[in-house]
Order: C-alpha cells, then structure tokens, then sequence
C-alpha cells in the first residue's frame, strides 16, 4: 500500500472510531492501527504502527474531520481539523516519470536558465541553394524532433566552476571571465557537467533545429552573411577572442550564440547522412569523432551556417571549444 492510499485509510478509520465511540475525541494511534490491522486483515500491527510513525509526527493524533478526505483532493494539499496536527496529501508513487541521473542532487548553477524548443519538422542538412555546403552536408533530409529544453547560454566559466570545481578554459587572446564560456572542455567532461545538471548534451538534430530558430535561411537571421554582426561573435567582428555570452541578439527562439563565440559539442558520433526521413535521431552507435557545431570567435562566415558539421575526438580539448546542455521535456 503507498503513502498516499495509506493516511487516507488512517484518517478514514480515525473518523470511523469517532463515530462508533459516539465521541468527538481523537482517536489515537493504537485505536487506529489496531482498526487498520483488522481492516487489512494483518496477524500484529508492526508494519502499520511503522508506517503511522512515519505518517503522524511524534506519536501524534488523528482527529476525525467528518468528509476525512474532502472530494477532489490532490497531492500537495493539506487536511485539516480543529486543533489536529495537519497530514499531507502525499503524491503517488513516481515509478513513470523519469528523472535524470542526478536526482534528487541535480545542481543548478548561477544564471542557469533552459528555453524550450518547441518540436516540429525541419529540412537537416544543406540549406536549398547554398554553394557553400560541404559534402557532409548533403543530402539534406527531413527530420522530426519533440520539444525539448536547451540553455539560454553556453555553459560560462563560473557556471563550469561551481559544478566541476575547475575552470580548464586556455582563455586564448586572453579572454576570460566568469560570464565568458568556457572552453577547452572535452566531450566526456562536457556530458558529466551536464548529467550533473539534470540534462544532456544536445543531439546534432537538435542543435541544428534551435540553430536554425524556425528559419530556412543559412543563417537564423537570413541568408546573407551581413546579418551575423547582429547575432553571432566570429572572425569578422570578435578581435580573434571569446565574448562575453548574451552580448549579441538572441534568435527566434530566444537562445543566445548557437552561431558564433565558441564551438559547441553535441551528443552524437559523426558520420555521414543518409536521405531517409528520421525522427530524434540520436547519430550513430559507435565512432572515433564526436560532432560539434555552431562556429567559432575565429572563423569566418561560412562556418557559422545552420548546417555546418565538424568533428573532433571525445577526450581532445580544443581552446575554442565549448559547450551548452539540453534536456528532455
């Protein structure tokens, strides 16, 4: 029997006692776990009288309220009477829902704020009438992905330090500070600082589609280049240094740098795409290289494009390479 079906029984039978006394003293707890254990049918009360411990504090009382449990109580609510101690209405067991790895000890880092990506479908790869596509990006396909969580931000410097207790960014050109991302990260430490935030690295899929923010251009902002100055720190506008994150226009979707600023790995291994439809393709089983995406502070405007790929091994860093997380909703 579960918590919840528990105490609602408890004060039920409190108030059958009342009643059957023809008093409107409280019941106490032996009166109670002695109906119970007829009730339930049980040979000694052991396990009641240890489940009411835990359901009244300090051998406390239950008073009869008349209705016990009024109609359409939730879990969350809480029962009371005059003068009684009060019961709290206990969720069901949670056996469905699904939580990260880290809970109930997820932490939430300063500044950490996630934007839902509503889902939807999109066409993967080559934007239609790019010259600039390279190989890998062909042939675009169509993909279709659920909602899900993405960071406002890169994961920054001191977010990375509160978490991981280290800050390896190479801070090259000497950029550096607590709301500049962090680099230098690899793949399997980027995974461990998400999974110890309740989220994931995102899939290349995903990243494609917040990048793209609902637009079919190259970029989120248009197909012609002259837009990044706007929206992405790159070699053109960024002094061959990192900038602070949320300085440039956020996209449609109201996430900040998924072009420009630093790198950003995602979740899958990289290998080349078929032409079939898919639906949140999670990448391949195996590899030697994992994707990241998004350019960088020192690359030009080709390698800011929605669709651009790029690879590096898991356990390699790179100083101008970062990193946010997403998470499933």
């Amino acid at each position: 029997m579960n918590g919840v079906c528990l105490r609602l029984l408890v004060v039920l039978v409190a108030g059958c006692l009342a009643v059957a006394c023809g008093s409107d003293e409280a019941a106490s707890k032996g009166d109670v776990a002695g109906a119970v254990d007829t009730l339930l049918g049980l040979d000694g009360a052991a396990g009641v009288d240890a489940a009411l411990d835990t359901a009244l504090p300090d051998g406390g009382e239950v008073v009869p309220t008349g209705d016990a449990v009024p109609d359409g109580a939730q879990p969350g609510d809480t029962l009371t009477a005059d003068g009684a101690e009060t019961l709290d209405v206990e969720a069901p067991a949670d056996a469905d829902v699904k939580h990260p790895a880290c809970y109930p000890n997820c932490l939430t880092p300063e500044g950490y704020v996630w934007v839902t990506i509503p889902g939807g479908s999109f066409q993967m790869g080559c934007t239609a009438g790019d010259a600039d596509c390279n190989p890998d990006e062909l042939p675009a396909h169509q993909v279709t992905l659920a909602s899900f969580d993405l960071l406002e931000t890169e994961v920054t410097e001191a977010q990375y330090l509160e978490v991981m207790g280290t800050n390896p960014s190479g801070h090259y050109n000497g950029a550096a500070g607590d709301d500049l991302p962090v680099e230098n990260v690899t793949w399997v430490a980027a995974q461990a600082f998400c999974e110890a935030t309740g989220g994931r690295l995102p899939t290349e899929a995903e990243f494609e589609y917040a990048a793209r923010g609902g637009q079919t251009t190259r970029y989120s902002c248009g197909d012609d280049a002259a837009c990044l100055d706007g929206i992405a720190w790159y070699g053109a506008n960024s002094g061959d240094q990192k900038h602070a994150v949320k300085t440039k226009a956020a996209n449609a979707y109201g996430v900040y740098d998924l072009a420009g600023n630093v790198w950003e790995w995602c979740s899958d291994w990289y290998a080349t795409y078929g032409a079939d439809a898919q639906e949140d393709p999670q990448g391949p089983e195996a590899g030697s290289d994992r994707v990241y995406r998004g350019g960088g502070f020192a690359y030009d405007a080709k390698n800011q494009r929605a669709s651009f790929r790029n690879a590096y091994m898991p356990t390699g860093d790179l100083d101008y390479l970062g990193f946010r997380c997403a998470r499933d909703r």
